[in-house]
Parts: C-alpha cells; structure tokens; sequence
C-alpha cells in the first residue's frame, strides 16, 4: 500500500542520496461480465425535420477463454448496411473506453450483432453508433462484474 511505498521512498532517498517523486496512486480496475446479457436497443430522435432512427439486437458475452473483444455481426443480409455495422461497433468502442458499472474501461467481452432495422430516411451513423453504446451502457450493466486492479510501477 501507501505506506509501504512511502517507506521504500525514503530508503532511497537515504541510502542512494537519490531524489525520489511520488505520485497519486490510481487504481486501474476493469469491469467484464460474469454471465452472457440480450440486448435490444431501438434509438429514436425527432425533432420537426429529419430524425435519428436505429434499432439492434443481439448478445454482449464474456468473450470465451482467451478473454478475446470485438463486435462480431451475425445479420441477414440486408437488414443493417455494413456501414451500419462499423457505427455500431464505433459505439460499442466508445462504451467500453467509459466503463458502465464503476467508470473503468470494459476488457475481455464480445459484442454480436444479430439483426436490427433500418429506416429509409432517418437511419444515419450518429443512429447507429447509439445503439451500440446504449446495448453497452444500458445492458451490459446487469451482468457486470469488477476485475482485480492493475497497477503500474516506473521505475526510472
């Protein structure tokens, strides 16, 4: 802990006539899930013009043995446009950097895209990338469980 670090500090700043800095500690956990979630996520924005429609669903899973992430996609051809498919997985990434449980980043899931719907007119990026972020943020938090801290030591 701290004082451990405080103690080591001082003996070399002793011993070693060495000048040493000590920062803030910051604990750096990770948050994962424990069991497999279903997620349907459907945005809809309308505001007198055009408006933001986008809808998906599929699974968030923790990603097998190798604790390996990514989004997969499992549609149907012609449900969601691939286009659609790189903005959900955009959302998906900006979800996992936020954390949804404690604020941490999320490691060692697998985000699967098993269909959706478009709109004509209203389906657009910014539609897509929230359904990819809501699934994280809204789902993801029924079966999220806090890994063990990480910590990082410079020595210089």
């Amino acid at each position: 802990g701290e004082l451990q670090l405080d103690i080591y500090a001082e003996r070399i700043r002793r011993e070693y006539d060495c000048e040493v800095k000590l920062g803030e500690p910051t604990v750096n956990y990770r948050e994962t899930l424990s069991d497999a979630v279903d997620f349907s996520v459907t945005y809809k924005r309308q505001s007198g013009g055009r408006g933001q429609f986008g809808e998906g669903y599929g699974e968030i899973d923790s990603g097998g043995r190798q604790r390996r992430g990514g989004v997969r996609q499992r549609c149907h051809w012609g449900m969601i446009t691939s286009n659609f498919i790189k903005s959900v997985e955009k959302g998906v990434r900006e979800a996992t950097k936020e954390g949804a449980l404690t604020g941490h980043k999320i490691s060692g899931i697998r985000f699967i895209l098993r269909g959706g719907r478009t709109h004509n007119v209203d389906s657009s990026d910014w539609a897509f990338s929230r359904v990819g972020y809501y699934a994280i943020k809204e789902h993801f938090v029924n079966k999220a469980t806090v890994l063990e801290p990480w910590m990082e030591v410079e020595v210089t």
